[in-house]
């Protein structure tokens, strides 16, 4: 089958990393780029790093994905998916759980998965841009 070019949105904490991926490309790829987007202090061995997907409801229960030579489509993926990322602890021997913060949803309004996405993204390039020296005026 062709493969097809594919992206995942992979959340750890408040940070969402935007990773592109071919359908025909193993889980070990995919963790090997999502290593490289991610900041100095979280980098570790991409076998050190798990991948998990939930079952969207909430609480929502995350399935880790453990076949690292498996393709993405074998394994059930599809493009535009949310993974989850975990860490192996090293003190404790064992994984830690999924991590995520998810903005609180406004007053009445229903929280668009979406919308908070792109928010966090634009807010993320604003912070970028408030601490870079350019963007400061002399006094």
């Amino acid at each position: 089958e062709p493969s097809s070019q594919w992206y995942f949105r992979v959340k750890h904490d408040k940070i969402t990393y935007f990773l592109n991926a071919t359908s025909t490309d193993n889980l070990s790829n995919l963790k090997k780029n999502l290593v490289k987007l991610m900041p100095e202090h979280y980098r570790r061995d991409p076998k050190r790093i798990r991948l998990s997907v939930s079952d969207g409801l909430g609480p929502p229960t995350y399935t880790p994905l453990d076949k690292d030579n498996e393709t993405l489509v074998k394994l059930g993926l599809q493009d535009e998916q949310a993974l989850f990322v975990s860490f192996w602890d090293e003190e404790e021997p064992k994984w830690k759980p999924v991590l995520v913060e998810y903005p609180d949803p406004m007053a009445g309004e229903e929280n668009d998965d979406e919308d908070s996405d792109e928010l966090e993204k634009l807010e993320t390039q604003l912070e970028k841009v408030a601490l870079s020296p350019s963007s400061r005026k002399n006094d």
